[in-house]
Parts: structure tokens; sequence; C-alpha cells
């Protein structure tokens, strides 16, 4: 896997330095695949799928304003719909599945809601028939935020196409990664003209924004995929959590900008290059084998945890509804469980997402998410990802295990 990541990135370098990044058909051809595999009208490549979520809402709310979208996501997201001049409407969540509940949403439906974003958080798919009868009863587009489930199915259908419109993120921590890439997927015609029109107006990245990122996620890679993890970067870890280091884990964070943004940033606005849609494409082939690897790495955490009713479980699926981009799982004292983790050398992680409702960026468009609070509080992510082996999952259960008795 680590010499794979280097093979995309150097071949990524030699168009940077060539002058190539944006020569080819790669785009294209992205998109066609998408279209075929996933059985959509339209696809558009994207420089990151926040972006497709701007270019999404904006193309939808010239008339009505408000989106309604679960707070449990990251900060971007609800800055997206503000830059696009919509109103963010925080809906509730459901516990067990972390995805937006349903009943709460429909509650929420006015005269003046344009749509509602569905995450599939976790790789899990929401339950879209629910959100589909409301979208259709009420007039108003179903948008789907697929970013963590690329390649997930229900009854046969991708998430992503069973909406109004989908979005996909080739991102560094999700199922294929393409240097931030992303993508959205509609059956409307003059939807994908309208996105499309605005599209191509933007820039092509800019080749010094690539190599920042080669180099950049080089360098993290390097340092979480062999044995300096262990015995440089994970001691690090474990100093941070022992001693509250606030400036160490704001330095391993994933999301560290809690601020509004009301005008989305102009470097946000670049087409994706030829090079990192060239990247996407060679990792496809092994999307599927993928997640079932990582179906089986849950379902041990699954058999393994299952028996404590003081620890909060996913929902187990094995047909593709569930990817398991991680295995989250919640406990009310959270940061001791994690503290005790990395102690005994495990891998394991706070969940970075907050509640947004109760943000302060975002004040004047507060609504009390209790459930959305209590899971933000108490999520740890323990790894799927496919070259994880088994024997450390048994570790790291039997450390759990231990926790809990």
């Amino acid at each position: 896997m680590l010499y794979s990541n280097f093979r995309h990135y150097f071949r990524v370098l030699l168009d940077i330095f060539t002058n190539r990044t944006q020569k080819g058909d790669n785009c294209l051809k992205l998109e066609e695949w998408v279209k075929t595999n996933h059985v959509a009208d339209y696809a558009l490549c994207t420089p990151q799928a926040r972006v497709a979520i701007y270019l999404v809402i904006k193309s939808i709310t010239e008339k009505r304003k408000k989106i309604i979208l679960s707070p449990y996501t990251i900060v971007d997201v609800v800055n997206m719909v503000i830059c696009a001049g919509a109103t963010p409407v925080f809906c509730d969540i459901v516990e067990g599945t972390c995805n937006i509940d349903p009943k709460e949403a429909e509650k929420l439906v006015d005269s003046k809601t344009a749509g509602i974003m569905v995450t599939h958080l976790h790789g899990l798919v929401a339950e879209l028939s629910s959100f589909k009868k409301i979208c259709e009863k009420n007039n108003i587009l179903l948008i789907e935020d697929a970013a963590q489930a690329f390649g997930a199915k229900i009854k046969d259908r991708h998430a992503g196409t069973i909406g109004d419109i989908g979005i996909f993120s080739f991102g560094r921590y999700k199922h294929i990664s393409s240097l931030y890439g992303g993508m959205l997927v509609t059956n409307k015609k003059s939807l994908h003209e309208k996105i499309s029109n605005e599209y191509a107006t933007f820039d092509g990245t800019k080749k010094s924004k690539l190599l920042k990122r080669c180099i950049e996620l080089s360098v993290k890679d390097l340092l979480t995929k062999t044995c300096l993890f262990q015995f440089f970067l994970f001691q690090i870890i474990r100093i941070s959590e022992k001693f509250d280091i606030t400036f160490l884990k704001r330095i391993f964070g994933s999301e560290n900008d809690l601020s509004i943004k009301k005008k989305i940033p102009s470097d946000y606005l670049e087409r994706l290059s030829q090079s990192q849609a060239r990247m996407t494409i060679n990792q496809l082939d092994q999307l599927k084998s993928n997640h079932l690897k990582r179906i089986e790495n849950a379902k041990e955490y699954y058999k393994a945890l299952k028996g404590h009713d003081r620890i909060g479980l996913p929902p187990w699926r094995e047909d593709m509804s569930h990817i398991y981009t991680y295995y989250p799982v919640q406990f009310d004292d959270r940061d001791s469980m994690i503290k005790h983790l990395i102690g005994c050398k495990r891998d394991a992680s706070v969940q970075h997402y907050k509640n947004c409702a109760d943000l302060n960026a975002f004040g004047n468009f507060y609504r009390d998410c209790p459930v959305a609070r209590k899971v933000a509080r108490s999520t740890i992510l323990l790894p799927t990802y496919p070259s994880y082996r088994i024997s450390e999952i048994h570790k790291t259960c039997t450390v759990i295990d231990e926790f809990l008795k």
C-alpha cells in the first residue's frame, strides 16, 4: 500500500515538472467510469467534495434558501452551504448510525426549504427510502453526501445515485485518494448543465498546490505506514494524550479551523487536474476488494465487542450497505478510553467531527441537537483499512475488554 501511494505521487510529480498536469482526457475517462459503474446519466469531477457541495447548493437555492443537514459533519460542509448563499438548518441524528434522523428532518421542512442533504457517515448508507418520500412529498431535492461511501450499495443501487444528486470524495482518508479530489453525479440534465457551466470558468489546479500536497501526503504516509509510526510519531501522540498537550493535539487534529466562511476561498475554485483523475482511475480496480477487507475487519470488531452493553457499536452489515470507512464506537467516558488505548500502544483516534450546531461560529443557525452533541463527545474511531492486520484488531479488542471490566 505504501509503495503504491508513492508510485502515484511520483507520477504526479513527473507531470508537475514536465508541465503535464492538465494534459490528457483522464477527467473524462473517470467521469465515464463512474457513470457506467454507478448507473448515472451525468458525472463531473471536482477538486474537492466540499466544492461539489458548494456548486450543488448554489445551483438549487435561487428561490428557496434552506438546506436541512446533519450538524455532525466537518465545519467546511456547513461553510459551503453558507458560501453558496443558503441557510443551513441543523437536524439531529440517530445515535446508533450517526446519520441524520428522517423523522426530525420532516418536521423541519417548510416553504423555504430547497433540499435535504443526507450524509452516509463512516460508509453507512442512510435511510434513503424515508428521505425520498419526504422530498417527493414536498417537491424538494435529496442530496447525498457520499464522501465516505464511494462504492457502497443498497439493493444493487450505489450510494450517491438514489437521490437527486450525489457527491463523492477522493481525499486522503477516503476509500480512494487523489490528492483531495471529488465528484458529483446526477440524472438531472438541467442541473448538470448549470453546474458544469460554472465549473468551466474555474482555472486548473495550480502546480504549486499539487507539489505541496504530494510532499505533505508523502511525509504523512511515511510517518503513519512504517516503523517510524511506532517508534516516533506514535510516541509523540502518546505524550500529547498523557499530558494533555494542546498544541500537539492541534497538530495531529484533522480540523482546526472552526470559523465561519461567508465567501468561498478563491483557491477552492479550481478544476481537478488530469493527473489527479489518472491517480483515481489507477485505484478503481482495488475498490471492491478493499471494501470487502474493511467489512471483514469490521466483523472482527463486532464479534469481539458485541457483548458489552456500555459501548455503542455501529450496525453490522455485510451487504455492502456499510463499507466501514472506520469502525466507530461510542463510549461516554471517551477520553479515558482513548488514553488507555494509546497508552497500550493501540491504534485509535477521537472522531474530529464536532456538533456544528453548538459552535459559536454558527450561532446564528443554532438548533438544539442533543443526540449529535452526545455522539460528538463519545465517538472513537478504530481502523479498518485493508492492510490492517486482524491480529492487531484482536489486540485492540482485548485492551478494550480489559478496560471495560
